[in-house]
């Protein structure tokens, strides 16, 4: 489809080259080999799940950090739907990378339980990046994701956060899997997505944000009008000659210059 190709590089190049760097990075901090199954879990927990940040925080920060009064919308393409798709190619690229990365640890003789600590690494990363997603939105700013996600992160890594707190939810202790928290994992997982759904835009629309701001912010483009239409269109004109398929309905954008 022509807005997923043009909306998912936008929205993942700088974070998925951030987040393969940051995994790049993670044996020349702490090594990987040779490590058994409790040092294997301190990798996962305390190191890699934190791709999560990199990968779910940045998916509405096209429609958060605008130079515009205006965001335009359509009846043509849901934006929860369009934030669905980014959710759900976030998460596969979190389930690629920490499998590969196992798979790497596990050829330098790291000892653990693949599936188990793979499938449990993904889910604390979920989490770390929703918490950090529906502060952002909730804020409507990325960096209060961003400290919101770093900021439990740190509480954990620097003991303020003890793994007999409540509140400390990485389930593998001493190696070991505690059902009971995996199951709050997976509780947390689940309200706060329903919530940051809910704290989401409910009208049936698209933002053009993806498409548009990068030329607004750029200052090629001061005005943008699109062409009013009571049905759908295969393109839309935008002044310059540019055009975006798929496009009905429209509104005036104009930047704050």
């Amino acid at each position: 489809m022509d807005f997923l190709r043009i909306d998912l590089p936008l929205t993942f190049k700088n974070s998925l080259l951030l987040a393969a760097v940051y995994t790049f990075i993670i044996p020349v901090i702490r090594g990987i080999s040779n490590l058994d199954n409790i040092h294997s879990a301190d990798v996962f927990g305390q190191s890699l799940a934190l791709i999560g940040v990199f990968l779910f925080i940045p998916i509405i920060r096209q429609e958060l950090e605008v130079s515009v009064k205006e965001i335009v919308y359509t009846k043509v393409w849901s934006y929860r739907k369009s934030v669905s798709i980014r959710l759900i190619c976030s998460f596969w690229m979190i389930t690629v990378m920490i499998t590969i990365f196992a798979s790497i640890m596990r050829l330098q003789n790291c000892s653990f339980p693949f599936l188990k600590y793979v499938t449990v690494t993904i889910l604390y990363a979920v989490f770390l990046g929703i918490l950090g997603l529906l502060f952002s939105q909730l804020g409507n700013n990325v960096i209060i994701g961003y400290l919101a996600s770093l900021g439990y992160w740190s509480f954990c890594q620097f003991d303020i956060l003890t793994e007999e707190n409540v509140l400390y939810i990485f389930p593998i202790i001493s190696g070991e899997i505690e059902m009971g928290k995996l199951m709050i994992l997976m509780s947390i997982n689940s309200f706060l997505l329903v919530v940051f759904f809910l704290s989401v835009k409910g009208c049936a629309a698209v933002t053009l944000a993806s498409y548009v701001l990068p030329k607004l912010e750029k200052g090629e483009w001061k005005r943008v009008l699109f062409v009013p239409t009571g049905a759908l269109m295969s393109t839309v004109s935008f002044n310059e000659g540019a055009s975006v398929p798929g496009i009905a309905h429209g509104i005036v954008l104009e930047s704050d210059a």
